[in-house]
């Protein structure tokens, strides 16, 4: 039996203290979102375990509908009701909630809808697309 071929890694860049995959930041790639990090994610302020079966189908059809546009059409898309909003906007907890978990030249957050009542909150650096809450209440 032959030996199982060695994948060679290599080191991610770093961008906001986060590692990111080379793929991700491949020229073809730069309009588009081609990963979902939940690096940021905050456990407690809206946890997916609290989410219904539908909730987490929506979650999983909004990623498919955003690896699937360029950046400019995920930000106007029409199904997605996509908003930009400043950090400084939401209430002090969770900005205080922000400022422990990400950089401070993380100014605009953006919100897109995932069915129904859902919405799924991050930021895009590159080709990743960071997690920071899904609020299924919204």
């Amino acid at each position: 039996m032959g030996q199982k071929p060695r994948l060679s890694h290599t080191k991610p860049s770093t961008i906001a203290g986060h590692d990111i995959p080379s793929r991700a930041l491949d020229a073809r790639t730069v309009d588009r979102v081609t990963g979902f990090a939940f690096v940021d994610c905050d456990p407690h302020h809206y946890p997916l375990w609290r989410c219904n079966e539908a909730e987490l189908r929506g979650l999983v059809n909004l990623c498919r509908t955003v690896e699937q546009l360029p950046w400019p059409e995920v930000l106007t898309h029409g199904g997605l009701r996509p908003k930009t909003i400043d950090r400084a906007q939401f209430p002090a907890p969770l900005q205080a909630t922000m400022d422990g978990c990400l950089s401070p030249d993380v100014a605009k957050i953006t919100e897109l809808r995932a069915g129904g009542r859902a919405r799924v909150f991050g930021y895009r650096i590159n080709a990743v697309f960071y997690l920071l809450w899904f609020d299924h209440l919204h």
